[in-house]
């Protein structure tokens, strides 16, 4: 959170801070003594009503004329009074902090004044002492009945700033925290209102910018969020989190560069901005700037290491680099600090896919990957460790599923046609539609993948096709040798020699 800036009398000129101070002194000492309409917030207004202005001076006046004429016979009065005016002086408005009008809670320390005037006032009233003990008592349970309804405001955000925005007039702040909570119901149309009708009273109020602009943003909006998310930054250029979310904007329009710029700027000002290094390190992660992504996520791993997101990605990158140990172990941690986490979770099944640590691969797949995980390679990685484990009919289903989601997913269709033109178990088998599946991958590949050629030549011989099945097969050979696979060359020429004698290929 930024700290509240001090205003300048260049922005506020001082005669109007000391009338707004005999206003606040006046709203302070009725507060005492009728603690109704208080709020959390109250706006500063710059153009006080003239009646307001005069009622302040008029009563500060004759409390302060009281004080002076009764100073030799009472001079409690003018301690309690003095006490009052010279504790409140460093919160009163003088020096200007932040953008409220004024604050309930600076009153805790000046109000020791004015209690001391009235106890010793009434010590010097003359009447029965059960008299005093019933009116105090009587007192005591009128202010604890108005406590309780005070009480009853500060139970949540939002019943807060209702009763603020209730009891004060033109509450922008009020308003806009209104607005961000409906927005975060998805309730868009009404937040935009709160938003609109805070910005009349105050259109420089960079927060009801920046929450319009998030607003706006969440709806896809990106133009007019980022107009906006300009404005607040145009009001407030210093507000970290508004280039934060600006460079969000701007790099789901791939305006990289721009994002690059904002991201930085908010580095600026606050160097140890974990969410800032790490959305940067995605960005750099994205464009293929790898060393200069690992600086940041590292970074932000440094300052916050409980920052989950970070290890994820960082332990993503490894992996693309084919740092299998480091990347796992990055993905590890991410899970440890966010373990309900299915995205880190599957990142790490597959992770530990590349490894062939099959059980502990579908042990967490297992736990993370739901039927409608929209994500097709998930599915597919999951199938790849359930085939190692035996699971075939399992593995069907999860290469099935990937394949809903993408009918064309050239591994999946291959995957599954294996099983379909390979399996011991004949209920599995299924010749026709693991040519049909076989082919459509060689397709999409290019007839250059030497897996998805061996593939179509095992779903021929299984229809019993074996002339072109040997001829894939050669064809499959032929690439293994190419990319110097000596496995996959083994297992083709072994192959080959089924065919010739023709008989299907069965998958051990």
């Amino acid at each position: 959170a930024q700290e509240p800036a001090i205003v300048s009398t260049a922005g506020l000129p001082l005669p109007q801070r000391l009338v707004h101070a005999l206003v606040a002194y006046n709203h302070y000492l009725v507060a005492m003594f009728i603690p109704r309409h208080l709020a959390v917030y109250y706006p500063y207004q710059i153009n006080l009503p003239a009646p307001t202005i005069w009622f302040a001076c008029l009563v500060l006046g004759l409390i302060t004329v009281v004080a002076i004429k009764t100073l030799r016979r009472r001079p409690y009065i003018m301690v309690g009074w003095a006490w009052f005016l010279i504790t409140l002086v460093p919160v009163i408005g003088l020096v200007q902090v932040g953008d409220q009008a004024w604050a309930d809670r600076y009153t805790y320390l000046p109000l020791i004044g004015l209690f001391v005037a009235a106890v010793w006032g009434v010590s010097e009233i003359r009447c029965p002492r059960l008299v005093l003990a019933l009116v105090s008592a009587s007192l005591a349970v009128l202010l604890l009945t108005v406590t309780t309804f005070q009480i009853r405001y500060w139970k949540n955000t939002r019943a807060l700033f209702e009763h603020a925005n209730q009891v004060t007039s033109d509450n922008y702040l009020a308003l806009t925290l209104l607005g961000s909570l409906l927005a975060k119901e998805h309730k868009y149309d009404e937040a935009m209102a709160y938003y609109r009708e805070a910005l009349q009273y105050q259109p420089a109020f960079p927060e009801a910018h920046f929450f319009m602009g998030n607003a706006l943003d969440e709806q896809g909006k990106l133009d007019e969020a980022i107009s906006e998310y300009q404005k607040a930054l145009w009001f407030r250029p210093t507000q970290e989190q508004t280039h934060i979310f600006m460079a969000m904007a701007l790099a789901k329009q791939k305006k990289y560069d721009e994002a690059i710029a904002h991201y930085q700027a908010a580095l600026k000002l606050d160097p140890d901005a974990a969410v800032a290094h790490n959305n940067l390190a995605r960005l750099y992660h994205t464009l293929g700037s790898f060393d200069k992504a690992i600086e940041h996520y590292r970074a932000a791993i440094e300052i916050d290491p409980k920052l989950a997101l970070a290890h994820n990605n960082l332990g993503i990158l490894l992996l693309q680099k084919d740092d299998l140990v480091a990347g796992t172990g990055q993905l590890r941690e991410a899970l440890r600090l966010n373990p309900t986490n299915s995205e880190t979770r599957l990142n790490l099944a597959q992770a530990l896919n590349q490894q062939q640590q099959w059980p502990e691969a579908v042990e967490l797949f297992s736990k993370g990957l739901r039927a409608d995980w929209p994500d097709p390679k998930a599915h597919y990685e999951y199938a790849v460790a359930l085939v190692h484990l035996n699971n075939t009919r399992e593995a069907m289903g999860q290469y099935a599923a990937a394949l809903l989601i993408q009918p064309d997913y050239a591994d999946a269709l291959a995957g599954l046609s294996w099983i379909l033109a390979t399996s011991t178990n004949a209920d599995f088998r299924n010749g026709t539609e693991a040519v049909r599946m076989s082919e459509r991958a060689c397709e999409l590949t290019g007839n250059r993948d030497a897996n998805k050629m061996k593939t179509l030549a095992a779903a021929y011989a299984e229809n019993g096709r074996f002339e072109p099945a040997v001829k894939a097969a050669h064809a499959a050979l032929a690439l293994a040798a190419g990319s110097q696979q000596a496995a996959l060359s083994n297992q083709c020429r072994l192959m080959l020699e089924e065919f010739e004698k023709s008989r299907p290929w069965r998958e051990p």
